[in-house]
């Protein structure tokens, strides 16, 4: 990853120690979560398919890793 951090909204996620951070409250992040963080971050207002995941990130992602998406969401949703 280029920079040192990114915003999504209105958290601000360091790569680099795989942290989110949103007002006063943290939260880290497992290096795939962050990764499909960044990727999400890199095309803002686009719908994301699987196959586009797949390709451009996750070239060896099982159907399994989806699960990925889901608890990135729950992370966001129960941290923050």
């Amino acid at each position: 990853m280029e920079s040192a951090f990114f915003t999504v909204a209105d958290w601000v996620a360091n790569p680099r120690s795989n942290s989110i951070r949103r007002k006063n409250r943290r939260s880290v992040l497992p290096p795939r979560l962050m990764d499909l963080l960044f990727y999400f971050a890199q095309h803002p207002m686009e719908v994301v398919s699987r196959q586009e995941i797949i390709d451009n990130q996750f070239q060896v992602m099982g159907i399994e890793d989806f699960l990925f998406v889901f608890q990135l969401r729950m992370e966001c949703i129960t941290n923050f």
